[in-house]
């Protein structure tokens, strides 16, 4: 598609939508990857259904779906519908290459979920990590860690 001018933002989403619609038809789920990557603060609508993928990497949304993870997501991860931890799935922390501050970082927030999600690739050994749900007012929840840094013990003699 080419255009001869700068689309708006509505134009700019009605042309996702139209496109999205055309290559990923529920009909056709072949053209789903395993493995789904979206850009940060990205959005993209599945228009209903159940999809599972192996991991899925950027923080963005997906909407209208409900989602099995059989390996990882990264932090940041909103799905305006359920999630369904596999087997082995968990939370990948590689994308993550300073040293987080401590305090709360939202991992998942979606409207429900079922099973349990190790915590992966975690390499700030000075700190340490437990999850936990949130309830929101909205009526979604999320799935948040807490970050503290350990505490230094020191020793005289």
């Amino acid at each position: 598609m080419i255009f001869n001018r700068k689309l708006t933002d509505e134009e700019q989403a009605a042309v996702r939508d139209y496109l999205y619609t055309k290559w990923y038809t529920a009909a056709d789920m072949s053209n789903i990857p395993a493995n789904l990557t979206l850009e940060n603060d990205a959005r993209i609508d599945f228009g209903g259904g159940s999809w599972a993928f192996d991991k899925i990497t950027g923080a963005g949304t997906i909407g209208n779906a409900n989602v099995t993870v059989e390996d990882s997501v990264e932090p940041g991860l909103v799905v305006e519908g359920t999630v369904d931890f596999g087997d082995n799935a968990g939370f990948d922390f590689s994308s993550i290459h300073e040293k987080p501050n401590p305090g709360v970082i939202v991992l998942l927030t979606c409207t429900g979920f079922t099973g349990e999600a190790a915590i992966k690739n975690w390499n700030f050994p000075s700190q340490s990590i437990r999850l936990r749900t949130v309830d929101n007012p909205d009526g979604t929840v999320s799935v948040v860690a807490d970050i503290r840094n350990r505490g230094m013990q020191v020793y005289v003699r």
